[in-house]
């Protein structure tokens, strides 16, 4: 980079996915590099995360949900990079519907997708925030968590997890997070105030009669119900939001997303079972 601006290469590296045989469909290989089209940003990719979605994405498990089946197709979803002014920027792709990879060196990316990158974070740190962050949002908000819910998030160490125990405690919930034993004080540091260990199960670990991990004597405990009201509310794991933008492949990704943000009538404890991330 020079002067703030990234020079254009006539070709980029990228990983591109040949064949729907998981990562066996997976090549380093080098593509064109893109030209930005009206309301996009070129951007020099520094980092791109890795999730089970592109695990899934490589073994073709989008293409019935209407994600493209053409091959050969550039991976990737989440990125943290810099535009050709030198903002640093993160943002994702849902690649199988865009048709836009992010494991690339280059990618032109609609410009309403990018959100400058948090000061104190890299870019390592930032492109793991997006599919993630927005997850976590879609699971606290389809659960409809209020200021004194009393939340119980599972995998609450995980990224997905980590992320549902922060935002519920930010809108005033008290969390209790199912987590390995080993990640008991780790889920104390994302705000719950109470853990206990998942390795017996759920439903014994957290039903009557299980025993309950408190949290160190600097965190609050909170003592699990005997029984969840009818009232719980379930919210489980559904396919990252989608913005309205312009597919490569024509036509458009919907405007909002399915979830349901309506509360349920007198509901007062929540459930929210995250994802493996």
């Amino acid at each position: 980079m020079v002067g703030g601006a990234f020079a254009r290469l006539p070709r980029v590296r990228a990983v591109v996915l040949n064949s729907f045989a998981g990562i066996d469909g997976l090549e380093l290989s080098e593509v064109p590099d893109p030209t930005p089209a009206d309301g996009e940003e070129l951007v020099h990719v520094r980092a791109a995360s890795l999730g089970p979605w592109d695990i899934a994405g490589a073994n073709g498990a989008f293409v019935a949900a209407g994600g493209s089946s053409e091959l050969p197709q550039v991976q990737g979803w989440d990125f943290a990079g810099e535009t050709a002014d030198g903002a640093r920027v993160v943002g994702f792709v849902p690649q199988p519907w865009m048709g836009i990879g992010t494991f690339a060196e280059q990618i032109s990316v609609p410009a309403a997708i990018l959100t400058p990158v948090p000061e104190p974070l890299g870019f390592p740190e930032a492109s793991a925030l997006p599919v993630c962050g927005l997850t976590a949002r879609l699971l606290v908000d389809a659960a409809a968590v209020h200021d004194g819910d009393v939340v119980l998030v599972t995998g609450a160490a995980g990224m997905v997890g980590g992320f549902v125990a922060e935002l519920a405690t930010s809108r005033g919930a008290r969390v209790v997070a199912g987590v390995r034993n080993a990640d008991i004080e780790e889920a104390g540091q994302l705000g719950a105030e109470m853990a206990f260990d998942t390795a017996g199960g759920l439903a014994d670990r957290f039903g009557a009669s299980g025993r309950k991990e408190s949290m160190p004597a600097s965190r609050r405990s909170v003592s699990a119900p005997t029984a969840w009201p009818a009232s719980v509310t379930a919210a489980r794991s559904s396919p990252p939001c989608r913005p309205r933008y312009p597919m490569r492949r024509g036509g458009y990704l919907p405007r909002r997303c399915r979830c349901n943000p309506t509360p349920p009538a007198s509901a007062s404890s929540r459930i929210v079972s995250s994802p493996a991330s």
